[in-house]
């Protein structure tokens, strides 16, 4: 039976001889509340944020060095890799293929060099409460006529990349989204640029220079993509590829 590995900031634990034994129980994200006090009496209301804390993962793991190496180096260098200095990277387990964490290495809680021939390790990752579907992190496109019939199956609404073609026709060109009857829609003037990318994770509009062009945009609230069914389609628009980021708790 193959030993469980992860990969972190694109290098995989195996590579440093690093298995996981151990793995806690995956915590259930907390939602986030503020609560609010009714004037004149003890009662409050809880108002809800809709949003979830930051989970902590924790994993015991052993170190098994290669031929030549000692425990006591390639410890060093597992603590160089897991700096949390080096901020928000992807987070993969071998045992859990379908989806990707976004996380910090909180800390390398502790590192026991002191069985000789192998180590122990105690690692914690500060991570997104989101576990981001693969599946959601395949491009989808379409050609005039833009149209995409869409079924977000994730555990809240997702924040896509989505990437917008030429325009062809002679004014505002765009994108639309269409759920139970109710269009919304998120128009750019004109340009002379031949690709724009919206992106609602990070809240950026930028061209195919990587250009910053939110200017461009008749829009102030980022397009989100609702849970279940829903349409997209183009307006005055040569093509689209999004990707749509579908996540689960």
């Amino acid at each position: 039976m193959a030993q469980a590995y992860f990969i972190f900031n694109g290098k995989r634990s195996s590579d440093f001889g690093l298995f996981i034994q151990k793995h806690t129980s995956y915590p259930i994200p907390r939602r986030t509340y503020d609560p609010q006090q009714v004037t004149g009496s003890n009662q409050f209301l809880s108002m809800d944020n809709g949003t979830y804390e930051p989970i902590e993962l924790e994993f015991h793991c052993t170190i098994e060095p290669k031929q030549g190496e000692s425990v006591e180096e390639i410890a060093r260098k597992i603590s160089r890799w897991l700096r949390p200095d080096g901020g928000v990277q992807n987070l993969y387990f071998s045992k859990d293929t379908d989806v990707r964490y976004r996380a910090v290495a909180n800390e390398v809680v502790t590192i026991d060099t002191s069985l000789g021939v192998f180590g122990e390790a105690v690692l914690s990752f500060l991570c997104d409460p989101r576990r981001f579907l693969l599946s959601g992190e395949k491009w989808l496109n379409s050609i005039y006529p833009v149209s995409l019939q869409l079924r977000n199956m994730g555990d809240g609404e997702s924040y896509p990349l989505i990437k917008l073609g030429q325009n062809i026709g002679g004014g505002d060109y765009g994108i639309a989204l269409i759920k139970d009857g109710v269009k919304k829609t998120y128009l750019f003037e004109r340009s002379k640029n031949n690709v724009l990318y919206i992106d609602s994770e990070n809240l950026l509009v930028y061209n195919d220079k990587n250009e910053e062009v939110f200017s461009l945009a008749k829009f102030w609230d980022f397009p989100k993509f609702p849970k279940g069914d829903f349409e997209l389609e183009g307006i005055d628009l040569h093509s689209v590829s999004i990707l749509p980021r579908w996540w689960r708790l």
